[in-house]
């Protein structure tokens, strides 16, 4: 569908406009064809034509009863959920969407912006949006996404907790806040525990000892693949350890990248038999991975070529040490989300500025 592109010039705008509203009055014809829909939700602040946008795209929705896959690109601030009531409105009829994902359109003037703070973030249209589709949909959901700065607030992450028993795919970037912690602390099983595949965290504000002890317990079911991305706050307790032990089977394959050898230490109650490992303190792993109780069942360790000779061959004999292998074979192109949000280019951060991790 067209319009799915992030924020630009008016006239850009107007020819988005214009083919949304072309489709719409195809849609007698074509709708029972689409079975991926890409919608835009204007801000009506930033462009006088966002309610014929969304008239548009809720006569779209209402016409295509076989729509499986929904991506929403929406605007940082937008949160008057009252005007973009047509949208809201259609939403129990989607019953036959088993994926949906959200993404943060780019700023109109490409330069930063301010995150929005947690309070007002349960105002926000696209968390109107998927508080309803988990109301009314939950159990049909298969796949959720949420790639943007936009935090959930408690009552929509207990609903994506609760009401998502078929779920098996989870991928959220920076949508987890510090404010969830005691959430995340609640040894509650989730209602994907039986379904979940894989699991995805990008630049979310979770301690790793939460993390950890949340797919150590089985919370989360047993999941498959899981990847963490440069997880955590600066204001973490680097003295919080984990009482938890592993208790299900390991995972397939568990990727690491960004995080501080304290934060390895309490990543490495997860069993796994593939470990991707980058941008972490080598020398740090290297001792790790001489004692049989970090990442349990091992088999295979995955690295960058970046590292020095001699560092690599400690690195083996350490794994040898376990019976696992140490291949360097890693590449950036097969981490799905890393070129889109730049999670291995250059780094400003403390730890990648003095060179204490390394790709």
């Amino acid at each position: 569908m067209p319009g799915a592109f992030a924020d630009g010039f008016d006239s850009d705008l107007e020819r988005c406009l214009t083919r949304s509203q072309k489709l719409s009055h195809q849609i007698p014809t074509v709708g029972r064809l689409i079975r991926d829909v890409s919608i835009r939700i204007l801000e009506p602040q930033l462009w006088h034509r966002a309610l014929e946008m969304d008239m548009a795209t809720s006569n779209i929705l209402f016409g295509t009863p076989q729509l499986q896959a929904l991506t929403i690109t929406y605007g940082k601030y937008d949160f008057d959920a009252s005007f973009h009531s047509p949208l809201l409105d259609v939403i129990p009829r989607l019953s036959t969407v088993t994926s949906i994902t959200c993404r943060e359109a780019d700023p109109r003037n490409g330069g930063p912006v301010s995150d929005v703070i947690f309070d007002d973030c349960s105002k926000h249209v696209v968390n109107h949006f998927l508080a309803a589709m988990l109301t009314h949909h939950g159990r049909n959901l298969r796949s959720i996404r949420l790639l943007g700065t936009l935090k959930i607030d408690r009552s929509l992450f207990v609903q994506l907790r609760d009401n998502t028993p078929n779920l098996q795919t989870l991928g959220i970037r920076r949508s987890l806040s510090l404010e969830l912690s005691s959430l995340l602390r609640e040894p509650k099983l989730w209602s994907c525990a039986a379904t979940l595949q894989t699991l995805i965290m990008i630049q979310c504000s979770i301690h790793s000892e939460y993390i950890a002890t949340q797919l150590a317990l089985g919370t989360l079911g047993s999941i498959r693949n899981c990847s963490l991305f440069a997880c955590g706050d600066s204001t973490d307790n680097q003295s919080l350890q984990t009482t938890a032990t592993w208790k299900g089977p390991p995972l397939d394959t568990f990727r690491v990248d960004h995080f501080l050898g304290w934060e390895v230490n309490l990543l490495s109650i997860i069993a796994t038999r593939v470990l991707i490992v980058t941008r972490v303190e080598r020398r740090h792993l290297i001792d790790l991975m001489w004692k049989p109780s970090a990442f349990p069942q091992v088999a295979q360790l995955r690295i960058s070529n970046k590292w020095r000779v001699e560092e690599l061959d400690d690195l083996r004999r350490a794994a040898a040490s376990r019976g696992a292998e140490v291949v360097t074979d890693w590449d950036r192109h097969e981490d799905p989300s890393s070129g889109e949000f730049m999670l291995l280019e250059y780094c400003p951060c403390f730890a990648c500025r003095q060179g204490i991790v390394g790709l």
